[in-house]
């Protein structure tokens, strides 16, 4: 079973170009598939994968 998870956190992030690989890493790792937009402003995106995964992803 999928659990789909749309996200959005308006928080202002400097330095958002590091979270990338890291992120993208974990993704991979966990077999969580999506997207998630980084940028000045904060992140948005919606990802799918097992619970415990999405909840892996968020811990980020």
């Amino acid at each position: 079973m999928f659990t789909i998870c749309a996200l959005y956190q308006f928080v202002r992030l400097d330095d958002f170009e590091t979270f990338r690989t890291p992120l993208r890493e974990l993704m991979v790792e966990l077999e969580v598939k999506g997207t998630i937009l980084l940028a000045l402003e904060g992140l948005n995106g919606t990802i799918s994968g097992s619970k415990a995964s999405i909840d892996g992803v968020i811990q980020f």
